[in-house]
């Protein structure tokens, strides 16, 4: 007798398989990435597309934050300054946009579990303002930032007198952005301004089109809440 498709033994399996992601998904804050490997989820997801008939010429659209960038030594990135991000004081961040060659490796989610998101080239990242990486200078200009190190430092009040770690960096930029830099010319200064203004207004409309993608989605919750005679 010829076992099928449907046989026990495969079965068995298939349960194992998803009881794992269920586990996976289920542990907090650890386990997203590991569900892209999860053959039971990989073919609940390939199942799920199919039914929804997803046509071809579909891509991901971002719905959060822009990916952040992770430092490591022999790390790096090459882009162009936008902004500072003050507005959540326990996160203070740099605005980037990706101008090397190839997409960038970035993060999105937990800082300690967060799930891999290429950036493309012309797309916008973050980095977080490290106390050893002044970027505020280079607002409007491109640069290449490159991890080169760490050591280590004291602790103090702040991280509760526990010691951390402080990354080494280098930073190059081009020989017409370092004379920029260093002008005092009245027409020089002028030219800076201009383009720092342009940065700060292509990282501002980042924002403004991410936050509108995420009213969307909290109307369009809030209206199928209401659909059932809930008040939102």
């Amino acid at each position: 007798m010829v076992a099928d498709k449907h046989s026990k033994v495969d079965g068995d399996k298939v349960l194992a398989d998803r009881a794992a992601a269920d586990n996976t998904a289920t542990t907090a804050t650890t386990g997203i990435a590991e569900l892209d490997d999860n053959p039971a989820y990989q073919s609940d997801m390939a199942a799920l597309l199919s039914d929804l008939a997803v046509p071809k010429g579909y891509v991901e659209t971002d719905i959060g934050f822009p990916p952040y960038w992770k430092a490591d030594i022999a790390r790096g990135f090459r882009g162009i300054i936008l902004m500072r991000d003050e507005r959540d004081s326990n996160f203070v961040r740099y605005h980037v946009e990706n101008t090397g060659p190839k997409p960038l490796e970035c993060q999105k989610g937990p800082v300690d579990d967060g799930v891999v998101a290429d950036v493309k080239t012309g797309q916008i990242f973050t980095i977080s303002a490290f106390g050893g990486l002044p970027l505020d200078r280079f607002f409007g200009l491109e640069v290449v930032v490159i991890c080169t190190g760490s050591r280590k430092l004291a602790g103090n009040e702040k991280s509760k007198f526990v010691p951390r770690d402080l990354w080494e960096w280098k930073v190059l930029v081009a020989k017409d952005v370092e004379e920029l830099l260093r002008s005092k010319r009245s027409e020089d200064m002028a030219h800076l301004r201009q383009i720092q203004s342009e940065a700060k207004r292509k990282a501002l409309a980042e924002i403004a089109t991410i936050n509108a993608k995420r009213k969307e989605m909290t109307a369009g919750n809030a209206g199928a809440i209401n659909t059932t005679g809930v008040s939102a």
